[in-house]
């Protein structure tokens, strides 16, 4: 793969991922503008990422049949328009269909990433997943911040204008792209989606990759979505204020890169015990350091490291075991991990604010020792590629 194909799809990806998170430290600004109370305010990230699910399950697997740059396409102009109208909601029911259809259509990086694997040499694989990975934590990273900002200084509905405008770059960007021919283009679309469960009843250990990476992903959204709340109530922050805690986040994208090595090398499950640690010691950073910044800090940087290196080991082994049902099986991938993504979104500011952040933050270190248990099983049984039958 050409050096600049691979700078492309990663600030593709960059430009695109960041749709999903704008909303998590300004829910407390949309809630109220679109009737939404703020006890329930995490039902707008769930949305979005519950449009996302429905769109990876649904859409991406269209990437084995359909050509690459065009599915591209169709979906960012489609996420550009779904931007526009949830900038202009002014009612709950519009606004979160807007962000349902946001989600939907933002999940291009899950049509990009088996693209990229396809397109990679064996030996550098690991390292082209972990750049084009990188791009899209970047967006993630800084699409926080970036919102906090644009809604401090005026409205939250130029954040999403804002995006909308991104949403042209990326598909300006697109048609730099080669055409790819698809890869099982014999399947028909209901083929294609009952293929998926076949895999994901077949592929040994799959069903515990994929349930740890829903725990882990629950325990991410579970923090991003609260913490901004917290740091309000506790700590008495403002928008910019969060927008800086927020770039604390820029430590991920280095260490998906370094995790992209450490695969090529063949210590991937040695990643994976270090990385869910670091995720577990993120929350019991506060109950042992108590509610200061620097305890909020610590347990931030140890948090976004650690879920993404975890996520990209999960992900590369999963999309290795069929190479001609890679858009298939990262469907898998990412469905489950959005969907305890959507979990955690609603999860975090509900137990907050009934309980309080101790127990918040109890409920995630056990959910992120169940997905350490599940890694570990994982060690016993090594994963296999595996060639399915004609017509899966």
């Amino acid at each position: 793969m050409s050096t600049s194909l691979k700078y492309i799809l990663a600030v593709i990806c960059f430009l695109v991922l960041g749709n999903l998170y704008y909303a998590q430290p300004i829910i407390s600004d949309i809630a109220p503008d679109v009737g939404i109370e703020l006890s329930g305010s995490g039902i707008i990230v769930t949305v979005t990422q519950i449009g996302y699910c429905l769109g990876v399950l649904f859409l991406v697997p269209l990437g084995d049949v359909v050509e690459n740059r065009r599915l591209l396409s169709l979906l960012v102009w489609g996420a550009m328009v779904a931007l526009v109208a949830a900038g202009l909601s002014h009612h709950q029911l519009s606004f979160l269909s807007s962000v349902f259809f946001v989600g939907l259509f933002s999940c291009s990086m899950q049509v990009i990433i088996p693209l990229s694997a396809g397109l990679a040499g064996d030996q550098e694989r690991g390292r082209v997943l972990g750049l084009i990975i990188s791009g899209g934590l970047l967006g993630i990273v800084l699409s926080r911040p970036t919102a906090s900002l644009l809604t401090g200084l005026g409205s939250w509905r130029f954040t999403y204008f804002y995006a909308a405008g991104l949403m042209v770059v990326v598909g300006l960007l697109i048609r730099k792209m080669p055409r790819r021919a698809p890869v099982a283009d014999a399947l028909s679309y209901p083929a294609i989606l009952s293929s998926m469960v076949r895999l994901f009843i077949s592929v040994p250990g799959i069903k515990r990759y994929l349930g740890a990476m829903a725990l882990i992903f629950m325990t991410f959204t579970l923090f991003w979505a609260t913490v901004p709340i917290v740091l309000q109530d506790v700590l008495h922050f403002s928008h910019t204020d969060i927008a800086i805690f927020s770039l604390i986040s820029l430590a991920a994208p280095p260490c998906a890169l370094m995790a992209g090595k450490m695969i090529d090398r063949g210590k991937g499950f040695l990643l994976t015990l270090i990385s869910i640690s670091m995720v577990f010691c993120a929350f019991i950073a506060t109950p042992v350091l108590g509610m200061y910044l620097f305890a909020f800090m610590l347990a931030a940087l140890l948090l976004e490291p650690g879920v993404h290196m975890t996520n990209v080991v999960i992900q590369q082994a999963v999309i290795a075991f069929v190479p001609e049902a890679r858009s298939r099986l990262n469907a898998l991938c990412i469905a489950f991990t959005f969907t305890g993504g959507a979990v955690g979104s609603w999860l975090g500011p509900w137990l907050y604010s009934h309980y309080g952040w101790k127990l918040t933050v109890a409920i995630a270190g056990v959910t992120v020792l169940a997905a350490l248990t599940l890694n570990v099983s994982l060690r016993v049984m090594p994963a296999k590629q595996i060639s399915m039958p004609e017509n899966t």
